[in-house]
């Protein structure tokens, strides 16, 4: 299995960075309830959003994915 092959939720990352919500909410700009949308798969973000979250969890944004419903 190669890294690309590896997903890690929105919250899985999130919580591998050690930060908190609010912490991501703040630095994308976006309220606690959107980013918690995103992390429970209720809405995708954008693609700048995602990018965004990326960088900020030090992961390549292919690794990054909304949960599986």
């Amino acid at each position: 299995m190669s890294e690309k092959d590896v997903r890690i939720s929105y919250m899985a990352a999130r919580n591998n960075a050690k930060l908190s919500r609010e912490d991501v909410a703040n630095h994308l700009k976006i309220s606690i309830y959107t980013l918690a949308n995103y992390e429970t798969g209720k809405t995708i973000p954008d693609w700048d959003k995602h990018y965004a979250m990326a960088e900020l969890y030090n992961l390549p944004p292919e690794m990054l994915c909304p949960p599986k419903k």
